[in-house]
C-alpha cells in the first residue's frame, strides 16, 4: 500500500529526495529503502533507483496513460498487508493465533500489523483489535464499503465491466452476511451526514441500499430529484456558459451522485488518493457556487476534503470508484 503513495508522489516529483518521500508516508527513510529493495525492481513497471538521495523512476510515466488498473493491481498483488487486512475482513471468525499461523507470521508482528490497520481504517470508522472477536468492527455498511473498493484494486478487469463490477460489489456482500453473526449491524443503519443529501428511500432496507449501489455502478438509471436538479443547475447556472449547458445537464447526475456517495460514507473514497496536477477552473468556480448557495455543503467538503477531486473525474469521464495514480487521463511524463 505505501508503494502505491510512492509512485503517486513520484507522479508530481521525479525524481523525488528521499527525505521527502519519507516525510509524506511519515516513515523512516529507512523504511522507504527497504520498500524499494523489496519490489520485483525488474523492467519497465517497477524500476526505480536511488541516486545521491533521490528516487528516480527509470522510465518516466508515459506507460500510465491507459492502464493505470493493471499497474495499481501489479503494486498491489505484491502487498502483504493488503492481504492480510482482506483476510481479516473476509474471515471475521478466525481467532489471533490462525490469522498469525495462516499469515506465517509471528504473533508480535501480527499485532504491529494490527496498530497499523487501526489507524488506517479510523477514517472509515472501522476499528480492528486483537481482543475483539471478530477483529474487524464497526458500522457494516463502511466495511463492506472498503473490503469492496480493496478487493477491486486486485481486479483491474472490473474497471471497463460496470455489470462484473456491480456482481463483486453484491458478491462482497453476500460474503459478509453469511460470515456475520445475527446481532451484527445492518448496512442501512448508523449515522448519514449531512442526512439532506441521501434520500430516506435508499435506506429503507437492504434490497434498496442494493438498488442504490445497482444505480451507481451504472447498472440501473440514476434520477435525480428535481427539486435537487433544478437547484443545482440554477447554482451553475451562474458561470457555466450556454455553450456548454448540454455537457452539464449530462454531468449533473454524477454530480449528484457524489454528493450522496459522500453523504452516506465515512472516509476518503478513493481509499488510495490519485494525483490531480491542476484543477480546473470549473472545478474551483463549482466550488465557491456550492458553499456559497448548496444547503450544508460546507459540512460535505470538511467531510470530504477530496470532493474536488471527485468532480475531476466527472470532467475526465473516469468513474470514482476505478482505481487510478492519476485523474488526469494523460500524465506528463518526466
Amino acid at each position: 500500500m505505501r508503494m502505491f503513495e510512492l509512485t503517486a508522489a513520484l507522479l508530481e516529483e521525479n525524481p523525488l529526495p528521499i527525505k521527502k518521500a519519507a516525510d509524506k508516508q511519515q516513515i523512516s527513510v529507512r523504511a522507504i529503502r527497504r520498500l524499494i529493495a523489496g519490489q520485483l525492481n525488474e523492467g519497465a513497471l517497477f524500476n526505480y533507483q536511488i541516486t545521491t538521495g533521490k528516487i528516480k523512476r527509470v522510465h518516466g510515466f508515459g506507460l500510465f496513460t491507459g492502464n493505470q488498473p493493471e499497474i495499481i493491481a501489479a503494486l498491489f498483488d505484491q502487498s502483504h498487508n493488503l492481504s492480510l487486512l482482506i483476510l481479516c475482513m473476509k474471515q471475521p471468525v478466525l481467532s489471533f493465533s490462525l490469522l498469525s499461523d495462516t499469515a506465517y507470521i509471528s504473533a508480535t508482528t501480527l499485532h504491529r500489523r494490527f496498530a497499523c490497520f487501526d489507524q488506517f481504517l479510523s477514517p472509515y470508522s472501522i476499528s480492528i483489535d486483537r481482543r475483539t472477536y471478530p477483529f474487524v468492527s464497526g458500522n457494516e455498511r463502511q466495511i463492506r464499503f472498503l473490503l469492496f473498493k480493496l478487493t477491486a484494486f486486485l481486479l483491474p478487469a472490473l474497471c471497463d465491466a460496470p455489470a462484473l463490477l456491480y456482481q463483486h460489489f453484491l458478491d462482497i456482500h453476500t460474503l459478509r452476511q453469511q460470515v456475520l453473526y445475527a446481532t451484527a449491524t445492518s448496512i442501512t443503519s448508523g449515522k448519514i451526514s449531512p442526512d439532506c443529501y441521501v434520500p430516506d428511500y435508499y435506506l429503507t432496507n437492504e434490497a434498496a441500499y442494493l438498488f442504490l449501489w445497482k444505480q451507481l455502478l451504472a447498472q440501473e438509471t440514476f434520477f435525480v430529484p428535481a427539486h435537487e436538479a433544478i437547484l443545482i443547475t440554477k447554482i451553475a447556472a451562474s458561470f457555466i456558459q450556454d455553450s456548454d449547458a448540454q455537457l452539464w445537464a449530462n454531468n449533473l447526475s454524477q454530480i449528484y451522485q457524489i454528493h450522496l456517495v459522500c453523504a452516506l460514507l465515512e472516509g476518503n473514497i478513493f481509499v488510495f488518493q490519485p494525483v490531480v496536477l491542476t484543477f480546473s477552473d470549473t472545478t474551483v468556480q463549482l466550488i465557491r457556487s456550492f458553499l456559497l448557495q448548496l444547503p450544508h455543503y460546507e459540512k460535505l467538503l470538511k467531510k470530504h476534503p477530496e470532493l474536488p477531486m471527485l468532480y475531476e473525474c466527472v470532467w475526465q469521464k473516469q468513474s470514482i470508484f476505478q482505481p487510478m495514480f492519476t485523474i488526469k487521463n494523460t500524465p506528463p511524463d518526466t
